[in-house]
């Protein structure tokens, strides 16, 4: 007999439940493939235009690196200009920043830019690139962008342009120095001043003379300075509002007065050293160097190198009358005709008209548009040429003014100031009147207004005397 625990159980389930049927099985579906991300096609075109066409464009030359200055100067930019450029003494007058643009965004805002700043005829401006959105980091591309496109630009074939890169990093901010102090308040050109000080070292001590002329808006200033080693010495000066002594009494700071004011400073230099050389005494307007005498034993001219400063040196300015007039009174100035008035310059030639610079030594230029505007409108000529009517000059007279100035520069250069020449604002002597003598013929003493000194007893009599009033009684007393 068999026991229940004898028996298969899995028989015994399937004896329990009877017949069944089996149920299909599913098969799982495949997961879903992700959908794809949305692609700009239309701006990877266009980027990949821009690619091609840069490529194009540096196929002939190399890339510009990271560190590589981008300079470039077309050849009607004069070299000078150009220089003037790399030390940054143009002020920006329009600004575009490139950074995170793309290739194609650069070049359009950079073509639309230049169009804009040459229809507005700006004369600087700023550039600032950056590597390039999305750039592979072998190149910067907007730098090589930039350098291309201002090279290749046929819209400006005729302007005279160039470009330089202004490298400021942070190299540069680590090493920035302050300038001096009368550069920032444009007074000293330092760099000029640098070349016209500097000194042989075999010639130790041996002065270098500038002849120094500063324009004002009332004066026209010359003087012969040497440099020493811790200040500038005058040796001698003269200036424009001493010519009324000499018989010009107004124009003081035109051509005219500027040729005259530097025939009276070299003059005077030749009256201090006792020099004899007259220069050139009949000013024709041609150019003219002194030169040395051949006699033994002879002193050499009087040598001084022209100091501008910051004044603009172009053709006709007053500062190249003082140095006519100092050369004809006899100074050694190095120098050429090139700036006289009258100078042009065609191709690699200058060309010089003497006389036209005659004409601006004896003032015709103003005596030739007198005439003209009393002519044409009589009621102007009389409000701007007012003080010269109401003293009598005439058009007519200006060379003969100009020419017995000149001799009686020539003829007494150190002539003392009159005690009726009160100065521009007619001041002078007015503060300080000279003591006149009392009645037994005495000068008294000047009367002062400054509080005597007290002494020491006095200064505690003082205090004593406050306490005693307010009724507060000095212990030592």
């Amino acid at each position: 007999m068999s026991h229940p625990e004898d028996e298969d159980p899995a028989a015994l389930f399937r004896a329990a439940i009877g017949e069944v049927t089996p149920l299909r099985k599913e098969v799982e579906p495949a997961p879903a493939a992700p959908r794809p991300r949305p692609r700009a096609r239309m701006a990877e075109r266009d980027d990949a235009e821009a690619a091609g066409e840069f490529a194009r464009l540096l196929r002939d030359n190399a890339p510009l690196e990271a560190g590589d200055v981008a300079s470039y100067r077309r050849d009607n930019l004069p070299p000078r200009l150009f220089q003037r450029l790399k030390r940054g003494q143009y002020s920006v007058q329009d600004e575009l920043d490139l950074h995170g643009a793309t290739a194609a965004q650069a070049e359009m805002m950079l073509r639309q830019f230049l169009l804009e700043a040459h229809a507005h005829e700006y004369g600087c401006v700023r550039i600032i690139h950056g590597k390039g959105l999305q750039s592979d980091g072998s190149a910067p591309v907007l730098k090589n962008l930039v350098d291309r496109v201002l090279r290749l630009r046929t819209e400006f074939n005729s302007a005279k342009m160039g470009f330089v890169k202004v490298v400021k990093n942070k190299s540069y901010f680590r090493r920035f120095q302050v300038q001096y102090r009368r550069r920032r308040e444009a007074k000293t050109d330092y760099y000029a001043r640098k070349r016209l000080i500097m000194q042989d070292k075999n010639k130790y001590k041996t002065p270098k003379y500038r002849l120094v002329v500063r324009v004002t808006n009332r004066d026209i200033i010359t003087q012969i300075v040497a440099a020493d080693l811790t200040h500038d010495v005058v040796l001698a000066a003269a200036y424009a509002h001493e010519l009324p002594r000499y018989g010009i009494k107004l124009g003081l700071t035109n051509y005219a007065a500027a040729y005259a004011t530097g025939l009276l400073l070299a003059r005077r230099v030749a009256a201090k050293f006792n020099l004899k050389y007259e220069g050139q005494v009949k000013a024709d307007g041609e150019d003219y160097n002194v030169e040395a005498s051949e006699e033994e034993g002879a002193a050499k001219p009087f040598k001084a190198l022209l100091d501008v400063g910051l004044a603009r040196t172009t053709a006709g300015a007053r500062v190249f009358g003082v140095l006519k007039g100092a050369t004809d009174g006899g100074i050694d100035v190095p120098h050429n005709d090139h700036r006289y008035p009258g100078s042009k310059r065609e191709g690699s030639e200058w060309t010089t008209s003497a006389e036209t610079h005659r004409k601006y030594i004896f003032g015709q230029h103003i005596s030739e548009y007198m005439k003209t505007l009393s002519e044409e409108n009589e009621e102007a000529y009389n409000t701007q040429f007012k003080r010269y009517v109401e003293q009598n000059i005439k058009p007519e007279s200006f060379e003969a003014m100009y020419t017995k100035a000149h001799a009686a520069i020539r003829a007494d250069p150190l002539k003392k100031r009159a005690d009726s020449e009160l100065g521009y604002f007619a001041t002078r002597g007015k503060n300080n009147p000279k003591p006149k003598a009392g009645a037994d013929g005495k000068i008294a003493p000047a009367k002062k207004y400054n509080a005597t000194k007290r002494t020491l007893s006095q200064r505690k009599a003082r205090i004593t005397q406050k306490l005693t009033k307010r009724g507060i009684v000095s212990l030592k007393a």
